[in-house]
């Protein structure tokens, strides 16, 4: 009996080393080699744009960004997690005074890494490791007025660049980016298509720089800017005149705006709710094309609102349709009282330089402003 005892307690003891042994096996043994490290360089220039709209890395891949701006103001790029661009770019505007200590990187989970603000002519470098969750991870300017514009897009994924849709139909790039830079060799000087509709993000006169400049057909263009979110003006016969602009690293330089200026607003959003005397928070939030024309989205007061321009059929002008989601009370539309066009509504009643309407009206409405 002790001899069988003996036994069964050196089988024991084997069997005990034997799953020691396998489990310091599986602990040590080599796992997938992680991707060796990546570097991107990306160029900030003018126009309010990245050169490289997008770039594809692996999950958990070593990254070495270089940012060097070339443009003639100053600019940063920040790393936001999935679908927070909006959201991020939101809280940097709203940092006031403590913006430019904080490089205009607001304290957020959202944001995952960031590279700061550097003036023309500069660059800086960050490095990181991808996350690990596959997905799209939006880089943006958050530079005030910047970050509506200027953007991109940094794909995380085991099949690299294979994951990336076709540039032209990435939603996660600016539509009228230098969209060339990311995957293919320029074949212009000209960064832009040059027969209308044409739309150029770039420095307008007596607007913001976060100003888009829209080309119609029958030679009707006008500046649609995305801070006070509402036309500045619109003139007729040529485009603009963006040869200085684009020759980068000129401080303070404006597009040529190239015709007659036939309306100018008190760039003042137009639009209130209800009875209120100030005008409502409106933030720009993008655009989409709708018969190859940009479709704005903006929000006032968290209302959503859509607005669709194009030249009017007959003579010089422009008709702004207005799609407003949910309309909670009756919506006001107030005309600038110095502007020197025939204004006509589709809807509601006016009262001098003021139109209203029902929330039913302002659903779906339509300002024709003629000279």
């Amino acid at each position: 009996m002790r001899s069988t005892h003996v036994s069964n307690r050196l089988w024991g003891v084997g069997v005990g080393f034997l799953a020691l042994g396998l489990l310091l096996a599986l602990r040590w043994a080599p796992g997938p080699a992680l991707p060796p490290p990546k570097t991107i360089e990306i160029q900030a220039v003018a126009g309010l744009q990245y050169d490289r709209v997008r770039f594809a890395v692996q999950p958990e891949q070593e990254v070495k960004l270089t940012l060097e701006n070339a443009s003639s103001l100053a600019h940063n790029l920040v790393i936001t997690d999935k679908g927070t661009r909006e959201a991020v770019v939101a809280a940097a505007n709203r940092m006031g005074a403590e913006g430019p200590e904080q490089e205009y990187v607001p304290e957020s989970d959202d944001v995952l890494h960031f590279a700061p603000v550097i003036d023309p002519d500069s660059s800086a470098t960050l490095t990181f490791t991808a996350p690990e969750d596959e997905g799209v991870y939006p880089y943006v300017c958050t530079y005030p007025g910047h970050g509506v514009v200027m953007y991109g897009a940094m794909y995380v994924s085991p099949d690299g660049e294979a994951a990336m849709p076709p540039l032209e139909e990435d939603a996660h790039v600016p539509p009228d980016s230098l969209r060339a830079g990311a995957s293919a060799a320029v074949t212009s000087a000209h960064p832009y298509p040059t027969s209308p509709p044409i739309m150029y993000r770039t420095f307008m006169p007596n607007s913001s720089p976060a100003t888009i400049a829209v080309g119609l057909t029958g030679g009707v263009s006008y500046a649609f800017d995305t801070v006070p979110v509402t036309i500045r003006y619109a003139w007729s016969g040529g485009f603009v005149d963006n040869s200085e602009v684009f020759k980068g690293h000129v401080a303070n330089q404006r597009a040529v705006v190239e015709g007659t200026v036939f309306y100018r607003s008190d760039g003042q959003f137009p639009l209130r709710i209800g009875e209120t005397e100030g005008a409502p928070s409106a933030e720009f939030e993008g655009y989409r094309m709708v018969e190859e024309r940009p479709q704005f989205r903006y929000t006032m007061d968290g209302v959503t609102v859509r607005e669709l321009i194009t030249p009017v059929s007959d003579g010089v002008g422009l008709q702004r349709e207005f799609q407003i989601e949910e309309p909670p009370q009756e919506i006001r539309f107030i005309r600038t009282a110095a502007d020197s066009v025939t204004v006509e509504a589709s809807a509601g009643t006016w009262r001098a330089d003021t139109l209203r309407l029902s929330p039913e009206e302002a659903r779906n409405f339509t300002i024709t402003m003629t000279k």
